[in-house]
């Protein structure tokens, strides 16, 4: 590890309760990237423009075929407006034509950081 390398200390997105959606998609082999970045392209052009969203950040498998999506929401109904909103569908149908997913919402219930 780099002795010099340094982290800024952790700062919440928001101190408002959301609720996160931790969402699994498993690509068929050698669509990975392809998948990743059909869904950074969802998220840029329509999610992130959505009444509720928080944020969103995008994770590879070293499996190579794994892309895990976390993603927080203001609210339960925010993230259900956004799965029945057609723009949606429209940009999510190429991901699944290529991927499945098991997507999970979740309540906070514990943080923990390193010691200082």
């Amino acid at each position: 590890m780099r002795s010099n390398l340094q982290f800024a200390p952790p700062v919440p997105v928001t101190t408002r309760p959301t609720v996160t959606l931790i969402n699994v998609y498993k690509a068929v082999p050698g669509k990975q990237d392809e998948v990743l970045r059909l869904l950074e392209h969802a998220t840029d052009t329509v999610t992130r423009h959505m009444r509720g969203f928080v944020c969103a950040t995008f994770h590879k498998g070293i499996d190579g075929r794994t892309v895990a999506n976390y993603a927080e929401w203001e609210s339960v109904e925010a993230w259900r407006a956004m799965t029945d909103d057609p723009r949606m569908r429209g940009v999510m149908t190429p991901v699944m034509a290529l991927a499945e997913c098991q997507p999970q919402l979740f309540e906070t219930a514990s943080t923990h950081w390193p010691d200082e």
